[in-house]
């Protein structure tokens, strides 16, 4: 299981298009996390960011494995997603308890 932790707020050129635009794009998106939640991601969010942060929502999803998160980050991208929100993203994986993970591992 992948967790990503994905945070973003809109660029600037973001306010100046027009509502269609704006609405066609997130449909668009929208689409992409359809086509995931489809294979099995699951999402929680978009959820609203308070506080001191760089940006302003946050989305956790899980995946099953690696592929389908870079599946999803590819279909995203082609979509222009990168083109209208500035993002931070983090990749988790569980832990596997060993001698690495600590005491009482």
């Amino acid at each position: 299981m992948i967790t990503w932790v994905h945070t973003y707020r809109p660029r600037s050129d973001w306010y100046h298009q027009t509502p269609q635009t704006r609405d066609r794009l997130l449909a668009d998106w929208e689409g992409a996390a359809a086509a995931s939640i489809s294979k099995g991601a699951t999402r929680k969010g978009p959820l609203s960011i308070r506080g001191q942060s760089r940006q302003e929502h946050l989305e956790i999803w899980t995946f099953l494995d690696l592929q389908e998160l870079e599946d999803h980050w590819t279909r995203l991208r082609k979509l222009g997603y990168t083109d209208w929100r500035e993002s931070e993203n983090t990749v988790a994986t569980e832990i596997v308890k060993s001698k690495l993970t600590g005491p009482g591992s």
